[in-house]
């Protein structure tokens, strides 16, 4: 079982925040997915190998992002309505 109230970051992110930190790359938010994928039985390690979300409940493409230039905080936000059926 994964490590409670702990933030876990998948193996890809590593990779990801590696190659921003040495230049090679910069970060762009295309997209925010919210899911109910339930992670409850996973491990640490399973976790840190994961590369997909699914179920995708709500996609909002294109969110806004501003960086907050005294902390160095990116801030990403996004609106979306939910039409009911």
């Amino acid at each position: 079982m994964a490590t409670p109230n702990v933030g876990i970051l998948t193996n890809a992110g590593k990779k990801l925040i590696d190659r921003v930190n040495a230049g090679q790359t910069k970060i762009t938010f295309s997209k925010i997915v919210f899911s109910s994928m339930n992670n409850n039985q996973l491990t640490d390690d399973q976790i840190k190998a994961l590369t997909a979300v699914a179920p995708q409940e709500i996609v909002v493409n294109n969110p806004k992002v501003t960086l907050d230039s005294n902390t160095g905080e990116t801030r990403i936000r996004v609106a979306s309505r939910i039409l009911c059926k």
